[in-house]
């Protein structure tokens, strides 16, 4: 034990270490003595005491604290063993292990920490590794899943959180594969549901985060989520309420508009029985015109704020539009509108009659809004959107409209309800204007904006697609389609509205117009097989989309169509938000007339059909014919 070699191979381990003979020890080295802050005579005397000499009895591994002379404690752990050729050989190992203990202890206080906190959020909490494994799952979490930790722990996410689109009933793309491919918080779609393993639908609202590691590494994914069946269902009870109390205040404006363009309607219909010239009640007759267009621009409205209005878009000329319709908002008045209007402006695929609306309710504000000032500015200009823009518009041409008025401006606290249904600041107004503006840019995969400050004026910007079309812009019919007679013409007509029928028989019979009216779709096209089977073909087919009862126009282009490709057949529908109309093309239509429609219009849309040429079905993604 002398031997110098052996002490400072012992001397120099970082173990503490001591070596006995039965009830003594012979060896103690220095490390030892750091350990206990002793010196080895001490160790030596005081060995028993310091638990350090075996009993001979149990030979294992001792943890404990110990307090050291200076009053510092440390934690170590002593390892005992017999040498195994003389039982009275022993020797014992001390590690100082308290920066481990400490973490340890840190560690285990952590967890607890975290277990205790997941346990008291109220949100569900589960965590997985990058390959979508669950490896925590806390307790609200097993509430909502109907699933125990237990039986979910290595389970793949998916099979745990099956998560639906409400409104689509998709499922929602992985949200594991998400997080890892963008790096980032990701939101899961607001109307996200959850189905169970009972088959319960639950309401929630969820994200999701990657959990990085010190070198910035994603190592795993933490999803939060809640249940928010019970505030949906309140919130559409709310909805429901505030609906129903609007529907009053809608119908009170919608009657009042419909009762003063009615006055006009009947009033001058009962003046043209009295004794007066033909000039007068020309006049009679141009206003009640006039009030039927009113009629027609008020039902229009509603049908776009309805759920469906979709536009009939046509190639159109954005500047000529603009000045026709602030013209007519503005004449009569004293405001001067300034136009600057790229002389290259782009094309637009518009329904000229909804887009027209937009324009008018918006001058209509400005003119309202504008009674000390008179000037309103209006400039369009083409704009190409990036594939990031302010607008969160898909990237590619747009025309961008802006309105600016010098008037009264918008108050902050209700700028942001403008849009809203049914909202007005106006006593008698039915606050579907501004509602129906935003509907149908929207419908047009454009975007509407509003800045405005109180005293200074508002400022309206539009942004909708130009079109990619090559098509030239027509502005007026050519003169051979105008000057085209439709004299002993053979039209066959689906139809079964009275007033319709009455009004096809008059005008078809001024214009010399040999015709048949059907009132089911059945008897049209054997009315047309049979004709054509005797070579005596219609020239054009005018088909009512809805027969209540019977068939309609879709059923009866697909048969007309298959006895003879080449027909020439219009839609025609009380219904603006009718599929076919928006795209009656795709369903092998030629033309469309949209009711109500007038003498001129049944007249133009004839003669075009008349001059349209062979043409194949356009196609539509989304819309399957059968």
């Amino acid at each position: 034990m002398k031997n110098g070699l052996f002490e400072r191979m012992m001397n120099n381990i970082q173990d503490g270490i001591i070596i006995g003979e039965r009830n003594k020890i012979v060896f103690c080295s220095n490390r030892t003595c750091e350990i206990y802050d002793l010196p080895k005579k001490e160790i030596q005397k005081f060995g028993n005491k310091l638990m350090l000499i075996p009993d001979f009895q149990s030979l294992e591994t001792i943890e404990l604290w110990i307090t050291r002379k200076d009053g510092s404690s440390r934690y170590i752990q002593n390892r005992f063993s017999i040498d195994k050729e003389s039982e009275n050989l022993w020797y014992t190992i001390t590690t100082d292990i308290t920066e481990r203990k400490l973490a340890q202890d840190k560690l285990t206080k952590e967890k607890e920490v975290l277990a205790t906190t997941l346990k008291s959020i109220g949100d569900g909490v589960i965590t997985v590794d990058i390959n979508g494994k669950i490896k925590l799952m806390n307790k609200m979490a097993e509430k909502i899943t109907r699933e125990t930790f237990d039986s979910a722990k290595g389970k793949n996410l998916k099979e745990i959180l099956n998560i639906f689109d409400e409104k689509t009933r998709k499922p929602i793309p992985d949200i594991v594969n998400q997080v890892m491919e963008t790096k980032k918080i990701i939101n899961i779609s607001k109307s996200a549901v959850l189905i169970t393993k009972t088959g319960e639908t639950i309401n929630i609202e969820d994200s999701a985060a990657p959990i990085k590691d010190c070198n910035d590494k994603i190592i795993g994914i933490v999803i939060i989520f809640r249940d928010v069946t019970k505030q949906k269902k309140i919130e559409q009870e709310l909805l429901k309420n505030q609906r129903i109390e609007s529907i009053g205040v809608l119908a009170g404006g919608i009657a009042h508009d419909f009762n003063n363009i009615l006055q006009a309607i009947v009033g001058n219909l009962s003046l043209i029985n009295l004794p007066c010239s033909d000039f007068e009640n020309i006049s009679r007759i141009a206003k009640i015109k006039d009030a039927s267009k009113e009629a027609i621009s008020l039902t229009q409205q509603l049908l776009t704020f309805s759920k469906g209005g979709d536009p009939v878009k046509v190639i159109s000329s954005i500047s000529y539009l603009l000045k026709e319709t602030v013209n007519f908002v503005l004449r009569g008045s004293d405001i001067k509108c300034d136009f600057k209007i790229d002389k290259n402006l782009w094309p637009v695929e518009i329904d000229q009659g909804q887009m027209n609306q937009v324009i008018h309710n918006i001058v209509l504000n400005a003119k309202q809004s504008n009674p000390k000032n008179n000037k309103i500015q209006i400039t369009a200009t083409n704009e190409k959107l990036k594939s990031e823009n302010i607008y969160s518009l898909p990237p590619k041409n747009y025309i961008k409209i802006v309105i600016v008025d010098t008037g009264c401006g918008i108050p902050k606290e209700i700028i942001n309800k403008i849009f809203d249904p049914y909202f007005t600041t106006k006593p008698t107004g039915t606050g579907i204007g501004l509602t129906s503006a935003h509907s149908i840019v929207q419908k047009h995969g454009g975007h509407i904006h509003v800045e405005s400050e109180e005293d200074i004026g508002s400022k309206f910007s539009i942004i909708i697609p130009g079109s990619s079309s090559k098509k030239d812009i027509p502005k007026y019919l050519p003169k051979y389609i105008v000057k085209t007679s439709l004299k002993n013409k053979k039209i066959l007509v689906l139809e079964d509205n009275p007033s319709v029928i009455d009004f096809l028989k008059e005008s078809f019979t001024e214009l010399e117009i040999t015709f048949k009216i059907t009132n089911d779709g059945i008897k049209c096209v054997e009315e047309y097989s049979k004709n054509f089977e005797m070579n005596d073909l219609y020239d054009v087919v005018i088909l009512d989309l809805t027969i209540p009862g019977g068939k309609g126009g879709e059923y009866t282009i697909k048969r007309i169509l298959f006895i003879n490709p080449a027909a020439k057949v219009i839609a025609s529908s009380g219904y603006a938000n009718n599929k076919i109309i928006s795209n009656y093309k795709v369903f092998g239509f030629r033309e469309r007339l949209v009711k109500p429609y007038d003498f001129t219009d049944l007249i133009t849309t004839i003669k075009k059909v008349l001059h349209s040429k062979e043409f194949k079905k356009e196609s539509k993604k989304g819309i399957v014919h059968s």
